[in-house]
């Protein structure tokens, strides 16, 4: 149970080339003196067996190898099944060339009468001042000019109440800003800016048989729809639906962030009032990602709001891990037995729930460490390995590194630095504003403890709770080694949960995060082991902090193992706040459910092998109505089973498994597939190479 994984091998890999495939070396061709993190290094240690002979291949090779389905609170998966409906075409009114006017003067004309209210006018006044209405009327509504107001309004009060002011005096015809001063900006808007009455967007978002909202039913809150994405962030993917819908991104709502580097569904809620067919407009500029499956809902989404996701993993190159070089049927017959008795004990057994290598970053010094340098107010410590110059790094930033290594000067490495590396170009650029103290030439403490303030919060975030995580997979290690699945007084299972959706904000564990992490931990007696009312799934242990209950038979190891690094996990406060850690919980195992594989004998390395639910919405539809489509991507499997069966007496032919399971929130395919294959993964999810 406690045998150490971890080959040393060589990676061909860059902050800048995830997308390539990655080759990997054998320990016996491997150079002694490359540096890379294993699992090992971040307390990954422990299998749950090894009666089973485990293979190896390569995953990710392509994004569209690695499929991920979210699965509602309602345990739906979530399916890409339409691209929303066809807009219908409005049509445009032609004029005669005698007819058309000056639109312009004609307004003029029309609007040379207007009178503003008497008792909006009064209101208005109270606020901005006679000079400034008097303004508003004459230059921007009769005139068209664009006019400033004298005053400024540091009142979000006053500022909300001129708005709607504006808009009910002069009929939704005007638009006024917020200048950066907090002063008004007034003009006349156009046809695309102006806001319209509530009956107006339920009219213009009637289809061609007056139905409203196109048959999605009446308007609520918030309009909820299925995100499908291809090799996206998920944030990523919100802030450009944001943008091109001109509203902040606050308004998107998740109900848990995606693997980047593959093909997922989602659903996102939007909070607006903004009719239905902007938002299903989107299809038409969006790519890499699609959008449909409408429903109008009184709430909207938030971190946790799901059940989990389903996998649906392509495996290639597949071989046994003896080395015994086996190919034709008789691999087959040796993977299928393998599979069957792995994805049973799987579900029997699970895998030990560590969080993966991709929490611990993509460079050669790991985030936990720091994280670690942070939580002993080491801020220069954390500052100076952020910018250090080391393995694995974006080789757009070396000169910038080397800059700093060499001089220390931030005015010269800011220069060098890309924006797009935020953390090392927020330091940086703060630094750069700051004077070296001329008696040990460097920046002061505060600097440093100012530069880090500076990063982003959610990135600040991932240090700390890196450690946090590195502490656990340790602890639960040890947890493992010393007492197997067994469970013993003074285990830890959850005694209550409080519906709080205290989750780990930073976004950062890509297979989501649980809503309740918020959580009181019960110590077990005797009595309650022999109640049978608790199983090892049950079990869980705590990250530190200031505010959970450590197992009576761990908290030696927790002592010992964070005073290495001069910490206590009965010291987790700090002076500042968000670097006070609370801690949480969580299950030492996880365990899939409906798991299944299918292996699959294909012919050249860059073949297709699933298909996207695009690929199968786009196809079936093509078929339905008589278009030219492909018989290969009618269904998830791109190879049938018949030209599989051909494929594989072919003597060049390769090998893949697909996989397909689901699993619970904050838990990592990466780990069940280390359990399952025996192998060594890599920090970014992309690789696996036999132990």
């Amino acid at each position: 149970m406690s045998e150490i994984i971890g080959e040393k091998r060589q990676l061909e890999n860059s902050a800048e080339e995830q997308n390539k495939k990655i080759k990997i070396e054998s320990k016996a061709t491997e150079p002694e003196t490359e540096v890379s993190l294993k699992e090992r290094d971040v307390g990954i240690t422990e299998y749950l067996y090894n009666d089973i002979e485990g293979f190896r291949g390569t995953i990710k090779q392509r994004y569209s190898d690695f499929i991920v389905n979210e699965i509602t609170e309602e345990n739906e998966i979530v399916v890409l099944k339409d691209k929303g409906f066809k807009q219908p075409e409005k049509k445009k009114q032609e004029l005669d060339p005698e007819q058309k006017v000056d639109k312009r003067a004609s307004l003029k004309e029309e609007r040379s009468i207007f009178e503003l209210e008497p008792e909006i006018k009064i209101e208005l006044a109270k606020i901005i001042g006679e000079e400034d209405v008097e303004n508003i009327v004459n230059k921007v509504y009769k005139n068209f000019e664009i006019y400033e107001t004298i005053k400024t309004f540091d009142s979000k009060e006053e500022r909300t109440l001129i708005h709607q002011l504006i808009r009910k005096g002069f009929n939704n015809e005007l638009e006024s800003r917020t200048n950066n001063n907090n002063s008004f900006k007034l003009l006349n808007g156009n046809t695309k800016n102006q806001r319209i009455g509530k009956q107006q967007l339920i009219e213009s978002q009637k289809d061609a048989n007056g139905v409203e909202n196109f048959g999605y039913g009446p308007s609520k809150q918030f309009i909820h729809f299925t995100l499908y994405k291809e090799n996206k962030e998920t944030m990523d993917a919100c802030n450009l639906l944001a943008r091109l819908l001109k509203v902040p991104t606050k308004t998107l709502g998740i109900a848990g962030t995606k693997d980047k580097r593959g093909i997922t569904c989602q659903r996102v809620s939007l909070e607006t009032r903004m009719g239905l067919s902007r938002v299903n407009a989107l299809n038409k500029t969006l790519k890499g990602l699609c959008i449909g499956s409408y429903e109008f809902k009184e709430t909207g989404l938030k971190l946790g709001d799901l059940n989990g996701n389903k996998f649906t993993i392509a495996l290639r190159n597949v071989a046994l891990n003896n080395g015994d070089v086996m190919t034709g049927p008789k691999l087959e017959m040796v993977l299928n037995k393998i599979l069957e008795a792995s994805c049973t004990k799987l579900m029997d057994t699970g895998f030990i729930n560590y969080f993966g290598m991709q929490r611990f970053g993509s460079f050669s010094i790991p985030t936990y460490e720091i994280g670690k340098k942070i939580l002993k107010n080491d801020y220069k410590g954390a500052c100076c390995l952020l910018l250090s110059n080391q393995k694995n790094v974006d080789s757009k930033t070396l000169e910038s590194r080397i800059c700093w290594e060499e001089t220390r000067d931030a005015t010269q490495a800011v220069k060098l630095m890309p924006r797009r590396n935020v953390a090392e170009f927020t330091i940086l650029s703060h630094l750069a504003t700051k004077t070296k103290d001329t008696n040990f030439d460097d920046y002061s403490t505060d600097d440093y403890f100012t530069a880090i303030l500076k990063i982003p919060r959610n990135l600040r975030l991932i240090y700390i709770h890196s450690y946090q995580s590195y502490i656990w997979n340790l602890a639960t290690s040890e947890r493992i080694n010393k007492f197997g699945l067994k469970i013993i007084p003074g285990d830890l299972v959850i005694a209550k949960k409080e519906q709080i959706p205290v989750v780990d904000e930073d976004n950062f564990e890509v297979e989501d995060v649980a809503k309740d992490n918020f959580v009181r931990a019960k110590a077990l007696t005797e009595e309650d082991i022999s109640s049978g009312k608790y199983t090892v799934f049950d079990l869980i242990l705590p990250t530190p902090g200031f505010d959970i209950t450590y197992p009576d038979h761990m908290v030696e190891f927790y002592k010992e193992f964070m005073a290495k690094d001069e910490l206590s996990p009965f010291d987790m406060t700090r002076k500042v706040k968000e670097f006070s850690l609370p801690g949480s919980y969580r299950n030492i195992l996880g365990r899939p459910t409906d798991m299944s594989y299918k292996i699959v004998n294909y012919m050249n390395e860059n073949d297709d092998l699933l298909n996207s639910d695009l690929d199968i919405l786009n196809n079936n539809t093509a078929l339905k109505n008589g278009r030219q489509y492909s018989k290969n991507k009618l269904t998830k499997y791109f190879v049938s089973d018949e030209q599989s069966s051909k494929n594989v007496f072919a003597k060049e032919h390769k090998v893949a498994v697909i996989l397909e399971f689901n699993l619970t929130t904050s838990s990592y395919a990466t780990m069940l597939l280390r359990e399952l294959l025996k192998i060594e993964t890599s920090r970014n999810g992309d690789l696996i190479s036999s132990i």
